[in-house]
């Protein structure tokens, strides 16, 4: 399919696939390309030129700067595909940074949020976890205390008196040195 001797095919190859926007290079091997193809959302009016990858002044000058033959270096010499690809990534990365910058400012307070959330819940997991840490510790001081009170009471063979009894503090260190003094002779 052709306008006017010109060919309606992209760079993609496939013909009339939507709306399609020409260079305005007159030289230009592609004449003819798909919007969406080059990235455009709008439609240009008649007073902007606009010109395909392969046309713009400042990939020619890469191309014309390594020049095959002055150099001959195949390392330095880049041709039009490899520039053209360039081009593609360097679009991609504006659209990246473009995204980036749209949505840094809206979602700064929402993170700030999240973050002060994360934040307090971590206080409170700290202080719930600290008082279960000490509520163990009280538990395993009170089963010491039990198993120390066994303990004395299966040596005296009868139940320990109250702290305050003095008399009967004598009479348990004197029946549990008898204890002591039968259990070694048998």
């Amino acid at each position: 399919m052709a306008i006017d001797g010109i060919p309606l095919s992209c760079e993609c190859r496939k013909p009339r696939r939507g709306v399609m926007i020409f260079c305005d290079n007159s030289k230009c091997n592609l004449q003819v390309f798909h919007m969406e193809c080059v990235g455009m959302t709008a439609i240009l009016t008649s007073d902007v030129r606009w010109y395909c990858r392969l046309c713009r002044p400042r990939y020619r000058d890469v191309v014309n700067q390594w020049d095959y033959e002055k150099n001959r270096r195949p390392d330095f010499y880049m041709d039009e595909r490899q520039v053209y690809m360039r081009e593609g990534e360097e679009k991609m990365r504006y659209e990246k940074m473009r995204w980036r910058k749209g949505t840094e400012g809206t979602d700064d307070e929402e993170e700030k949020e999240k973050e002060e959330d994360e934040r307090k819940n971590m206080k409170r997991r700290r202080s719930e976890w600290m008082s279960e840490e000490e509520e163990s510790k009280r538990e395993v001081k009170r089963k010491r205390r039990r198993t120390e009170k066994m303990e004395q009471y299966e040596r005296s063979d009868w139940m320990s008196p109250k702290e305050g009894d003095k008399e009967n503090k004598k009479d348990i260190k004197e029946k549990t040195i008898l204890m002591i003094q039968r259990k070694s002779i048998v």
